[in-house]
């Protein structure tokens, strides 16, 4: 009884394990597995064999291939020229490679033979994608003013994602709808019409595109990529278009409305898409060249622009930031000017826009801004270029500066030509190299008036050319100049209110200052008059001129000022015999200034009497000068004191002969009398530094530098001349990164481009110890807090949490945020909103955990969570076996129980030992149950055996119906009807499909015309009847004839040349004069026992053998009786050899 218990238990299995087996091979799944599919359009001709997609038969077209395409397929498109009529539609994922999808289109040419070349000037575009995870590469796209688009992506009403477009030459895109729908795209992702809900598109990838020649025909607007509908929660995650290049996007009109084109635009927010909001777009290393606009980017969160300024060329602007909602990489960037406002000319919100020209930033702030006030900010770099400022309307509140540490350089000059008003204009941090005006760096014409004028922070380089610094005319209110540097300016002028002397449009000038200037090794002269009436208040402090100055012109020139203070000034090496010449200046005060070199150090006059109400001089050096220091009219009626000078000497003689004029003269310095060798203004007996200037005393140790054995300004015993910190101290002058600054003074020690400190404030958190002179992405440091990702940062998302302990610091997780209890429950490094699958590191996934946050770092198993449910058993489950009865009542917590089994509740299995499950009895062999089983898997055999024919019946038909579409003759056609027919007798198809696909044949036989169909019918009834005589004849026989056929079928030959060759024949064997057919075969066969018989198949071509394959080949040669070893082209030389002269294929 065991024996046949056991017995029982083997045959069942193995029952089971062979029903199962057989079954798998049916399984629809089988025939899910992608598929690579062929298209070759140079392959197809009318006599070429119906294609199947197979690269021995591809199809001839691209659609063709798609309808026979099932998702998760590649289509490989041999090159040629691909034209199309309507858009080519990708419904399903799929991946379409060109003949170079894996050569940058960057390094192509268009139109060249070996492209897979996309002709779309009959079609609205070349492709639509409705579906996810599709990828398209290597094609040559061409559009012309019939063409809106390259690819166009939209969902439909769906979520798209995982879409690449990569390696494809993108052209000629320019038509033009109506005077509103004027844009051309290369790529566009659009959003639903007007009043629906956009859906979204994420994993765009666009890169090694080249998109160009996009509008221009009829004023249609140019667009290379047109975003909307982009979002991701990472960066980079919605888009990531790089390593492509936009060249001629076209400007256009819009309304009537000049409209920049532009090489990448991502808008939301507006009329037509209500709802569209984008997010996660990234840009970079892209090239840019002959377009007005590279980007323009409204995204919402995580937008990065990561372009370097040497990839654009003829640009007008790189970027427009709308919202300033995209992070910029402006180190890279530059060099640019930046406006920050809301811009009419695009129409866009508040905006940053980064321009190429300075000027033309200018411009178009000045001509289209909606704004009050207006702030161009300059990065460093060379301007190849003059900087004009023209306003054509009246200005206010404008401001040029640069970035921070910034030095924008320009090779022409400035010119600032007011012909409206102007009022409060700052020019601040820029270097001038050249000149805008002949003989002018900065020229200030202002012929309608500028009040409120600041030029600050300046550099202006004359080249020792005779060129004036800055020539300033309308000038009133409040003028300042201050901080800047003049060097080498050999023109009339360093600086001139008035050049002319007369100036129509100036006005009252409120108060002006000349103020911590430096003017070096410059012949030009300062000059300050008022055009008329008096300046309210004047100032000249703390500015240096060295080596400048000629002749008998004044160094500086002021005249009618009210209230006028000069202090602080240095006064060297002039080549003018005056200093400073002051007339009619009400009350004046000079003090703490030093002059030297100088026949006349300071002149004061007035033009009528009494003009001169206090004149002081306190506290100024005199050293060296030959007539005067101080010149003053002789009859004057107000007071001019002079106290506490230092004229080089105490004797009051010699004081009252370097004083001109009616002056009081009090107590001056008498510290160093006596004989002074060196001219510094220290005796001998006194002299510290014999020979030298005991005045110059840079490190203010009390020796002076000629004496000085070490110049040390900040005391750290390290001399000025190899101190990398002059003014701070540091022994042991740490240089981390080996630059000109020491550490203490370097503000990047490391080099990597971010400041250690702002603005007090730590910044950097790698200063040094670490990586130095690399360069911070956001592949090297996306986390931004300065420490490179593989060699220094141990917190590579700056969670807080060090890498080491971190599982989730790798490339796309969350950044800058704080691991806590709050956001990482179990300190995993994981953020528990977005990327921690399991908060509490239990091994249960949240989604299926009933303990989500409970109990920490502990691995759910069968010991401690029975029922697997993610809480743990002994201190958080309170009903470990899930079964409805909590511990504290259930007799048997580790038994999962119900009603069924567990009837009296008390959470254990009843008692069913006088029962067998029906495992146990299938086990045992229990035929009735042996029964059930096999019936059931019969059952699901039946139903699996008629979805597999289902699916080959359904795959049949689609390939018959895009067969029959892409016939193209007669002959084509009677060859799918009779494979249709073969198939069908086969019982592979359906009496419904076979119907529908006769029909289809039918619909498509009468487009050809009755004309075409009835020579068609005569050409094979002809054929037939010229056969037959032949057999009757015995020229030949039914399995030759059969041959034939089918060599006409697979379009080896024309039917017209076996017509020809078989009625030639039939007259030959008919004429009476001629022996008998059987006669000459055997004759022919008696010369030449390789010969051709008549009832052998026509000679083939040598280019008719080529097609042929190598098994056709070897039956071929056979039946010549020819040997069939050797490779393919040693055959067809073998059978051209040995037949007749060849047919002329023309034939």
């Amino acid at each position: 009884m065991q024996r046949s218990k056991m017995l029982s238990r083997v045959i069942s299995i193995i029952l089971i394990t062979t029903m199962l087996g057989s079954m798998l091979p049916l399984s629809p799944i089988a025939s899910a597995e992608s598929e690579i599919i062929y298209v070759d359009a140079l392959s197809c001709s009318p006599t070429s064999p119906v294609g199947d997609g197979s690269s021995a038969f591809p199809f001839c077209s691209i659609s063709e291939s798609i309808l026979a395409s099932s998702s998760g397929d590649t289509i490989e498109v041999a090159s040629g020229t691909y034209n199309l009529t309507q858009s080519i539609s990708i419904p399903h994922s799929i991946t379409i490679n060109g003949a170079k999808s894996t050569i940058s289109a960057l390094t192509r040419t268009a139109g060249d033979s070996s492209e897979s070349t996309i002709d779309a000037r009959a079609s609205s575009g070349a492709f639509t994608i409705t579906s996810s995870n599709v990828s398209i590469s290597g094609f040559d796209i061409l559009g012309d003013e019939n063409t809106r688009f390259g690819f166009s992506i939209s969902g439909n009403n769906i979520n798209l994602s995982n879409i690449e477009i990569q390696n494809n030459i993108i052209h000629g895109m320019a038509k033009k709808l109506d005077q509103m729908r004027t844009t051309s795209w290369g790529i566009l992702t659009e959003a639903k019409g007007p009043g629906f809900t956009t859906n979204t598109l994420d994993g765009l990838h666009i890169h090694g595109n080249h998109i160009y020649e996009i509008g221009g025909f009829n004023d249609s607007i140019g667009l290379g990529i047109s975003l909307h509908e982009v979002v991701s929660e990472q960066i980079d995650g919605g888009a990531l278009i790089e390593n492509n290049r936009f060249s001629n996007i076209h400007d256009g009109l819009w309304l009537g409305v000049n409209t920049p084109g532009m090489g990448v635009v991502a808008q939301e927010e507006i009329a037509i898409y209500p709802t569209d909001y984008q997010s996660g777009i990234t840009l970079k290393n892209n090239e840019y060249n002959d377009i007005s606009v590279g980007a323009a980017l409204q995204v919402s969160e995580r937008g990065v622009f990561n372009e370097q300024g040497t990839d654009f060329q003829s640009v007008d602007v790189y970027l427009i930031n709308i919202n300033f909602t995209t992070t910029v990489n402006e180190n890279n960037l530059g060099p640019f000017a930046k406006i920050t406002e809301k811009n009419i000319t695009y129409n866009i919100d508040e905006s940053s826009a980064y321009f190429a020209s300075p000027t033309l930033a200018i411009s178009e702030t000045l001509a289209r801004s909606l704004s009050v006030a207006h702030t161009i900010t300059l990065s460093s770099g060379v301007f190849d270029e003059d900087l004009l400022i023209s306003p054509t309307r009246q200005l206010s509140n404008l401001l040029i500066t640069t970035t921070e540490n910034g030095n924008p350089t320009f090779t022409g000059g400035i010119h600032l030509l007011g012909t409206y008003g102007l009022n409060n204009i700052t020019i601040e941090g820029l270097t001038i190299q050249g000149e805008a005006t002949p003989g002018i760096a900065f020229n200030i014409d202002s012929s309608a008036g500028i009040s409120d004028l600041t030029i600050k922070n300046m550099t202006i380089n004359g080249g020792g050319n005779t060129r004036s610094g800055i020539i300033a005319s309308g000038l009133a209110g409040s003028i300042i100049v201050e901080d800047n540097n003049f060097n080498d300016l050999d023109g009339p002028y360093v600086y001139t209110t008035t050049p002319d002397g007369i100036d129509s449009s100036a006005g009252q000038i409120s108060s002006l200052s000349f103020s911590n200037n430096v003017i070096a090794d410059s012949l030009g002269s300062v000059q300050i008059i008022p055009a008329f009436n008096l300046i309210s208040s004047g100032s000249v402090i703390n500015n240096s001129f060295t080596n400048s100055g000629s002749n008998s012109v004044p160094m500086i020139s002021i005249s009618n000022a009210a209230v006028l203070t000069i202090d602080y000034n240095e006064l060297h090496n002039l080549g003018t015999s005056v200093g400073i010449s002051v007339q009619d200046a009400r009350y004046l005060s000079v003090s703490s200034n030093n002059f030297s070199d100088l026949d006349y150090a300071i002149t004061v006059s007035e033009s009528n009497a009494g003009i001169i109400q206090s004149t002081t001089f306190n506290d100024n050096s005199f050293t060296d000068i030959g007539i005067y220091a101080i010149e003053v009219p002789i009859v004057l009626t107000a007071p001019v004191v002079v106290n506490q000078n230092w004229f080089g000497t105490t004797n009051i003689t010699e004081i009252y002969g370097m004083v001109q004029g009616n002056t009081q003269i009090g107590e001056q310095w008498n510290s160093w009398p006596g004989e002074d060798t060196d001219d510094d203004g220290w005796a001998n007996e006194f002299d510290l530094c014999p020979g030298y200037n005991d005045a110059i005393d840079i490190d203010v140790d009390g020796i002076p530098d000629g004496c000085d054995s070490l110049i040390d300004r900040d005391n750290d015993l390290i001399s000025d001349g190899e101190d990398n910190c002059l003014t701070i101290m540091n022994y042991d002058q740490a240089n981390y990164d080996n630059d000109t600054y020491g550490d203490l003074c370097d503000n990047d020690d490391d080099n990597d481009g971010m400041p250690d400190e702002e603005d007090g404030s730590p910044l950097d958190a790698c200063p040094r110890g670490g990586e130095k002179y690399w360069t911070r992405t956001m592949v090297t440091d996306p986390d931004g807090d300065g420490c490179h990702n593989q060699r220094e940062d141990d917190d590579d998302d700056n969670d807080g949490l060090v890498d080491a302990n971190d599982a989730c610091d790798g490339p796309g997780q969350t950044l800058n945020w704080i691991s806590n209890g709050t956001t990482d429950y179990d300190a995993d490094g994981c953020k528990d909103s977005n990327e921690d699958l399991d908060d509490d590191n239990d091994g249960i996934d949240d989604s299926t955990d009933s303990c989500p946050v409970g109990e920490l770092n502990w691995n759910s198993s069968r010991e401690n969570d029975f029922d697997t449910d993610g809480c743990n058993d002994s201190n958080e489950d309170l009903d470990d076996d899930n079964d409805g009865i909590l511990d504290s009542e259930d007799i048997c917590p580790k038994q999962y129980v119900n009603n069924v089994t567990d009837k009296d509740g008390d959470g254990c299995f009843d008692d069913t030992t006088t029962e067998l499950s029906f495992t146990e009895r299938f086990m045992n062999g229990d035929l009735l149950i042996l029964g059930v089983v096999m019936i059931s898997i019969i059952m699901i055999f039946v139903v699996g055996i008629i979805i597999y024919m289902r699916n080959i019946n359904d795959e049949l038909r689609n390939k018959m119906i895009v067969s029959v579409n892409g016939a193209d003759t007669l002959r084509r056609l009677t060859t799918i009807s009779n494979r249709v027919k073969t198939i069908y007798m086969e019982k592979t198809l359906t009496q419904v499909d076979y119907d529908k696909i006769q029909k289809l044949i039918e619909e498509r036989r009468a487009l050809f015309g009755e004309d075409a169909i009835i020579e068609f019918e005569k050409g094979n009834e002809d054929l037939a009847l010229v056969f037959a005589k032949a057999v009757d004849l015995d020229l030949t026989n039914d399995e030759a004839v059969a041959r034939m056929n089918e060599n006409i079928e697979c379009g080896r030959f024309e039917p017209e040349y076996y017509l020809k060759m078989w009625k030639k024949r039939i007259k030959a064997s008919t004429d009476t004069s001629k022996p008998s057919s059987k006669e000459k075969v055997k004759t022919t066969d008696s010369k030449n026992p390789q010969a051709e018989t008549m009832d052998s198949p026509p000679a083939l071509t040598k280019n008719q053998l080529t097609k042929m394959k190598k098994a056709e080949l070897i039956a071929f040669a056979k039946e010549r009786g020819l040997l069939t070893s050797g490779t393919k082209p040693i055959l067809i030389e073998r059978i051209l050899s040995d037949a007749a002269p060849p047919v002329d294929e023309k034939e």
